[in-house]
């Protein structure tokens, strides 16, 4: 590395938060800094300070000095002027001197974002006057003000505002910045400004514009802009930087282009002294609460934690295994977390987040039972932060607040998902409002396959290329281009044989994992003690006009000592919330859902039978599969498969089949030593949580909690030299606590095998019990249960059609969707038999608003009586003609006096006779009928007239509901076919379960949500839906099966048969060796067709007549005649093999027309 003696500091630098421009990584600019030699080096990207507190906490690391700024946009005029004057802004590089600049450009960029937004964030002259000091200005590149009215011939108009920045930034404090970038029109600029620093003193500091870190970036650059402007590399109309030398040049290269101006270089270190602004990561900025007179947030913690702890403590003692023993672990428990939290200073922390629950609980909105290693806290416990007993289930507390680790405690919170806005409106409304508190920014990546497609569709490669390539990328979290080089030989190939391609991978790469865009976090808040604008600035977006955000993510937050809360919207908490209130409706009684018993025999058996879906956290396929292989018996098991179901113990195969074996008794639980029975016998001898390590390490080696968190996080890290740095002092303290070496050992071993796999066991706790709760309601209350479920999936059709099915496997009617009985959610309706009544807004196209609208008319008016009656009683504005139409395809019209082909056919005239209406109310007037009086008007009325046409054919009328249902409700197209499945003898969807993996089947339905790609070979597959009567499951299938496959896997209107193999993955699926349509299954896969005869009515007429109805289906099909008589008595016959036939659907109707229904029966040849 060069001596820090470098005399020139890069001051205008574009990182990748100047997006979709700036292609500068931070890490990489500071590391490029330090090895130059430079003292310091500034951030200056487009209107924003989003990569600031990156920047500086990477430059410290790297002792570079770290210069926060920003390139402003400043209006021409005011930066409130929204219109094509303003398209053009000035640039402007201000600086941070000081801690008040610091502010002053955190309002300043604020302003720019939530008022001064015009395609670009701006600022004004009024505003700088406003929020100057502290800052230290700089003219910027060729769009800047100065040089642009230079450029202009401007030069008495460009000296006034020289002298204006000077005036308001100090003379000493404003510098003329020159470029040498290898363009003309600079060239000129710089001869200008020269002229301009003699005439007025202004000093001169010279820059690089840096946009990209090293020569022939400029390549790069051009792919990114085209991304932000959406157009292709080969479009000349493009923009971009007419120079390829914005790169972050060398200091020797900058003072070789500046030889002749050497005070312009020896100004970049001035400038680099005077800024001395520095981050206080060492402060907490927890927003205020109220208190009393002289009282602090730790007494009021101390107190109110107190109250709740006795309110615990004789809840407990009705327990009558609860004795003075263990009162004496509660109390010893508290008194230390409560002294963890004051001395930390996280008590208002505590009181802030204890508020919040308080307030949504005394509203009603319902709270989760706690959320990640913040369950670990018996405090968190007392104050009703948290439902769970940490003592109860072992869990710990230095898991969530470790005094050794000295990091913000994190309590994330689960609310019910459609009252959350209300909790985020209190916590805004009792923190200060919008200056105070505000929603946390994240910043979404370029991934892997995003950056390959970018870059593809800015070369103009053709889009099935491109989708081809991409699906070589392998489908796995924080998969990068270089791994997958790696993990796919295909596409290694591919990119190596063709230089296209190559040029393609290595363009990606180059802009792979950049920042793309800012959005905002889904759950996470930020409450300050001072407006926010103190210690960051704020952001909006213009596509989302009303949520203002930090412009620094989580973790920058965090450093600032700024509190962060998670909260988060669960919809289980909704359904659960739901489900309560119709017990209540139905059966009057009140149930507390955190008060239900623990050991219901019931539930378990539902689980154990893999009847999990709709419970939460246990719904896939493959859940459901580890539930009736674990076979849950009590809570502790529970809270076990929630950990145990995630990809770490999923690929490490023996752990979850120790677990299960041990658990049922068919492998003996061993343990290295018998002090280690307390701590895993919950989890049979398997290490299974974070904290299990952390109570190994405290027992065997006398480790403090504290200690042991921090080695349970080394060992959790998967790096094998970080753990085997904890493996001399583990084995060191195991010896001197009397451990023998070989033990110690083996145990450390242990340890470093399943602590990569180990999960937070006091999230996995809360979530157990939230599942729990969830399979309760479902098992005692299937029908309020499955209604409020299907209400709260009303916007996914798919997730409604999966629960409707899950809804009639549990024998619960569901009777379809009507205006005259449907609300917008699913309701229920019956005394003796409970049904579920389809909501409207589960169809498609009929928003919320329509709904609730056809439902208030009804109840205040009456039933409808027909479609025009509707038209005339309801808004149309929200109940539109899609909305209609899509009613009547429902068939939520039926029954009202015509049929759907009908009622689709006057839609129009309905909606002119209904707006006539409306629009003779508004003016006020009578309807002239209704003069007459009301019989008499009803009886002058015109008629309401339909047109004499047929319904639609069976076929499109069920075609129209799983268009706007995603179902079938008034039969399945199946049905006709029924039959003829039968005869096959194929088996049905919900036989799959039972079946064993890799069983060879045929299997009759209707093709659903089709679709077909490439594999990694350029070779066509498909996969797709098959829905049969009894539901649906997924059939994957591969080239070899497609390309013989390819005539029936057109047949979206005809039933197919699927020959295959079962595998129970994920979800059941079928790996299909052939799809056919029904002639060809018969032809191909029936072997014998049997066809029973009565002997009572066979003669030589009867026979004649089927010999020759088989000569017309000549094939290799064997029959064989069944003739019986009346008292049991058979006698078979084989039909000579040149009457063998060609087996098809025809036929068999034909067979049917001479013998009578359900003659023929088919035998299947399916090995």
């Amino acid at each position: 590395m060069k001596s820090v003696s470098a005399g020139f500091v890069h001051l205008h630098n574009h990182t990748e938060y100047s997006m979709l421009d700036g292609l500068i990584r931070i890490e990489d600019m500071v590391k490029k800094a330090r090895e130059y030699g430079m003292p310091a080096v500034a951030i200056t990207d487009h209107g924003n300070l989003f990569g600031a507190v990156e920047f500086y906490s990477l430059a410290m690391k790297e002792k570079v000095k770290p210069i926060i700024g920003c390139e402003f946009y400043m209006a021409h005029e005011s930066h409130k002027i929204h219109n094509k004057s303003e398209n053009s802004p000035y640039h402007l590089i201000l600086l941070c001197m000081d801690e008040k600049g610091y502010k002053n450009m955190c309002q300043l960029i604020t302003h720019s974002y939530l008022e001064g937004f015009y395609h670009k964030p701006r600022i004004d002259r009024s505003l700088l006057e406003k929020y100057h000091e502290g800052l230290l200005g700089m003219s910027a590149c060729l769009q800047g003000e100065i040089p642009q009215l230079l450029i202009e011939g401007k030069h008495s108009e460009a000296m006034k505002r020289l002298r204006w920045y000077q005036d308001l930034l100090g003379k000493d404090n404003f510098y003329l910045e020159l470029q040498e970038n290898g363009l003309p029109e600079q060239t000129k600029v710089n001869q200008e400004l020269l002229a301009l620093a003699e005439k007025t003193g202004a000093p001169l500091v010279c820059s690089n514009d840096c946009h990209y870190l090293n020569p022939g970036g400029k390549a790069y650059q051009d792919i990114v802009l085209c991304i932000q402007h959406k157009k292709k590399l080969d479009d000349p109309d493009r923009f971009q930087f007419q120079t390829g030398q914005l790169y972050f040049r060398s200091p020797e290269e900058m003072k070789h282009l500046f030889r002749e101006i050497p005070q312009a270089i020896a100004n970049t270190m001035e400038i680099a002294d005077k800024c001395q602004f520095y981050f206080d990561f060492s402060q907490l900025h927890l927003p205020r609460i109220d208190l009393g007179p002289n009282e602090t947030p730790e007494q009021r913690l101390e107190a109110e934690a107190r109250k709740g702890f006795e309110q615990r403590l004789s809840q407990l003692r009705r327990d009558p295994s609860f004795n003075e023993e263990k009162e004496r672990l509660y109390r010893k428990r508290f008194e230390h977390e409560l002294t963890v939290i004051k001395d930390t200073g996280f008590a208002g922390y505590f009181l802030i987040v204890a508020d919040m629950i308080n307030y949504a609980r005394s509203k009603g909105i319902p709270v989760g039972p706690g959320r990640g290693s913040a369950a670990g806290s018996l405090v968190g416990y007392s104050l009703r932060i948290t439902n769970v007993d940490p003592i109860r289930y072992s869990l710990l507390f230095e898991r969530f607040l470790n005094p050794e680790r000295k990091e913000m405690p994190d309590i994330d919170v689960d609310f019910c998902q459609l009252r959350r806005p209300e909790v985020i409106s209190y916590v805004t409304e009792k923190f200060g409002g919008e200056t105070n508190v505000a929603q946390l920014i994240t910043f979404s990546k370029m991934n892997a396959r995003a950056a390959f497609r970018d870059v593809g569709r800015v070369l103009n490669f053709p889009a099935q290329v491109i989708d081809q390539l991409t699906k070589l990328i392998p489908d796995e979290p924080d998969i990068t281009l270089a791994k997958a080089l790696e993990k796919e030989p295909q596409l290694k190939e591919k990119i190596n044989s063709d230089p296209k391609l190559g040029e393609l991978y290595k363009n990606a790469q180059q802009i792979e994992g950049l920042s793309r865009q800012p959005g905002i976090h889904a759950a996470g808040v930020v409450i300050s003690d001072k407006p926010i604008t103190e210690y960051m600035p704020l952001y909006r977006s213009s596509k989302e006009p009303y949520a203002v955000t930090t412009q620094y993510d989580g973790a920058s937050v965090v450093k600032l000592g700024m509190a962060k809360f998670d909260l988060l919207g669960l919809r289980n908490l909704t359904v659960i919330d739901q489900t309560l209130k119709m017990i209540k409706q139905n059966y009057g009684v009140e149930i507390n859902i955190d008060e239900i018993p623990l050991d219901d025999d019931k539930v378990y058996k539902m689980i154990s039978r893999g009847e999990t879906m709709g419970i939460f956290q246990m719904e896939s396929s493959g859940m459901t599969q580890q539930a009736m292989k674990v076979a849950p018996n009590k809570i502790e098991d529970m809270i076990a498969l929630i950990a145990l179901y995630r990809p770490g113990p999923l690929g490490a195969g023996e752990m979850i089949n120790d677990f299960i074996e041990c658990k049922h008794g068919r492998k003996k639980i061993s343990y290295l030593l018998p002090e280690l029975e307390e701590i895993l016998k919950e989890t049979y001898g398997v290490i299974l949580y974070q904290e299990q390590v952390m109570q190994i390490a405290a027992k065997l080696a006398n480790y403090t909690m504290g200690e042991a968190d921090l080695f349970r996080k080394a060992m959790g890290k998967k790096e094998r030299a970080i753990m085997e740095e904890q493996r001399e002092p583990f084995i060191a303290r195991c010896l001197k606590n009397g451990l023998d070496k070989q033990i110690a050992e083996q145990i450390f071993n242990l340890i470093q095998e399943f602590a990569g796999y180990g999960f937070n066991k006091s999230h996995s706790t809360a979530y157990a019990i939230l599942a729990y709760q969830t399979a309760y309601l479902k098992a005692h209350y299937p029908v309020e249960y499955m209604c409020a479920y299907l209400t709260s999936e009303m916007g996914d059709t798919d997730k409604v059609v999966q629960y409707l099915n899950e809804t009639e496997r549990m024998g619960i009617k569901v009777l379809p969707p009507h205006i005259n009985h449907s609300y917008f959610e699913f309701t229920i309706t019956g005394e003796s038999e409970k049904k579920i009544v389809y909501g409207l807004g589960a169809i498609k196209n009929v928003g919320e608003n329509a709904a609730r609208e056809i439902a208030q008319v009804r109840v205040e008016g009456g039933a409808f009586k027909s479609i025009f009656d509707f038209c005339e009683r309801v808004n149309l504005h929200s109940v539109n003609r899609k909305v209609i139409e899509s009613l009547i395809k429902a068939g939520a019209f039926d029954g009202l006096g015509a049929n759907r082909a009908q009622m689709m056919a006057v839609i129009d005239k309905a909606i002119e006779q209904g707006q006539n209406l409306r629009r003779s109310r508004e003016l006020g007037q009578k309807d002239f009928f209704q003069i007459l009086g009301p019989k008499k008007g009803a009886e002058k009325r015109a008629p309401e007239r339909y047109p004499e046409i047929e319904e639609w054919d069976r076929a499109e009328l069920l075609g129209y509901e799983k268009e706007v249902l995603g179902l079938y409700l008034s039969g399945h197209p199946m049905l006709r076919y029924q039959d003829i499945v039968e005869r096959l003898g194929a088996f049905s969807v919900k036989d799959l379960a039972g079946l064993k993996a890799d069983r060879l089947v045929v299997i009759c339905g209707m093709i659903t949500s089709y679709s077909e790609r490439n594999t990694r070979k350029g070779e066509r597959m498909a996969n797709f839906k098959l829905e049969d009567l009894s539901g649906r499951v997924e059939v994957v299938v591969f080239p070899s099966a497609f390309n013989v496959s390819q005539s029936a896997l057109k047949n979206v209107d005809q039933p197919v048969i699927v020959k295959g193999r079962v595998r129970h993955e994920e979800t059941i699926r079928i790996i299909a060796d052939r799809v056919m349509t029904l002639n060809q299954a018969m032809t191909e896969l029936v072997s014998v067709i049997h066809l029973w005869i009565s002997l009572e009515w066979v003669n030589e007429e009867l026979l004649i007549h089927l010999r020759d109805l088989l000569k017309q289906y000549p094939g290799r099909g064997k029959v064989i005649l069944h003739m019986f008589s009346s008292n049991g008595g058979e006698v078979v016959l084989s039909v000579p093999e040149h009457f063998g036939v060609r087996l098809e659907e025809s036929l068999l109707k034909e067979i049917e027309g001479i013998l009578g229904e359900k003659t023929a029966k088919m035998e299947l040849k399916i090995n």
